[in-house]
């Protein structure tokens, strides 16, 4: 996939069919709207085109009442690579931008480039005030003889997905449900930094990977799943060979005993069988289930034992 940050780097000799939103988590709805681009592009022979924004509109907008992201910009460029996107352009969402009008944002973005077809979910708003609808777009299309395809939600346990009822699952540790939204585990992205090194003096050595993901889990031990991934110099991850890794992970506050405090938030991830140094990797942190919630431990033999439990019971349950 070929990463741009300006409409005029979109290949103008192409035809493009385009699509255009945040797409925050990549979730099923996100992915029905990727799908029917990149097959209906691919049939056309033409490039299926994602535009996006580097920042969120609602972190420009509402500063401290913006939302928070279930997931980085690179790890965004990730799923819409392997969805198998041609070009991802990525536009800053800056004063210009967010004072456009919805007509003027079509006259200045759509004919840049040569957009034979727009493809758009059904909640698609666009322009200042998101005064731009599905309706208006299309009726710009028709104008322009551009064909326009509009793709309908799509519906989970009776209620439509959305990133806000995936980030709404999450917080609340609802994994399963997340997972059914999403078409695959919730999953944070991080570097391996250097921690307090407590794991690794009573046996259990940890990754501790940082957190640049604003919707996690809550507080607790999770099963979790780990891949290796590299960053590509177009921005997003690539995975480092095809295997993945068992391991435990751990989010919550540090015991009482330990002096040493992390500067930044981090996952303490147990990696089941590995012998290695992990520091610097970047680790795919995939959570499988909720096993238990923080315990208080008083001493390093007490937190010895309770991981011990932990691998015992993760082992158990894999075998099961």
């Amino acid at each position: 996939m070929r990463v741009v940050h300006s409409i005029h780097d979109i290949p103008g000799r192409t035809d493009v069919y385009l699509t255009i939103g945040n797409f925050d988590g990549v979730h099923r709805g996100h992915q029905k709207i990727i799908r029917r681009l990149v097959s209906a592009a691919r049939r056309g022979k033409a490039l299926s085109c994602v535009m996006t924004f580097m920042t969120h509109p609602r972190k420009i907008i509402f500063h401290r009442d913006a939302v928070d992201l279930l997931q980085t910009n690179a790890y965004k460029l990730t799923l819409l690579e392997q969805a198998g996107v041609d070009v991802c352009c990525v536009l800053p969402f800056n004063e210009r931008i967010r004072q456009l009008s919805y007509d003027a944002f079509l006259r200045h973005v759509v004919p840049a480039v040569r957009v034979k077809k727009v493809i758009v979910g059904y909640d698609f708003h666009f322009g200042k005030g998101r005064a731009g609808t599905v309706a208006t777009f299309r009726s710009y299309c028709r104008q322009q003889g551009i064909r326009f395809e509009k793709i309908t939600g799509l519906c989970v346990r009776r209620d439509f997905v959305s990133s806000n009822r995936v980030r709404e699952l999450v917080r609340t540790g609802n994994l399963a449900d997340a997972a059914r939204c999403l078409g695959r585990p919730y999953a944070v992205v991080g570097t391996v930094v250097k921690g307090t090194e407590t794991g690794k003096k009573i046996g259990f050595p940890t990754a501790n990977v940082t957190l640049g993901t604003e919707v996690v889990p809550p507080d607790g031990v999770y099963s979790v799943r780990l891949r290796r991934l590299r960053m590509t110099r177009d921005g997003y991850y690539a995975r480092t060979g095809k295997k993945t890794y068992a391991g435990l992970a751990y989010k919550g506050p540090q015991p009482a005993f330990i002096k040493q405090k992390m500067r930044h938030p981090v996952i303490e991830v147990y990696v089941l069988g590995f012998k290695g140094n992990l520091y610097d990797t970047v680790l795919e942190v995939s959570f499988d289930a909720y096993m238990r919630k923080p315990q208080r431990v008083r001493t390093l033999d007490e937190l010895h034992a309770l991981i011990e439990k932990d691998v015992k019971k993760h082992i158990k349950n894999k075998k099961q």
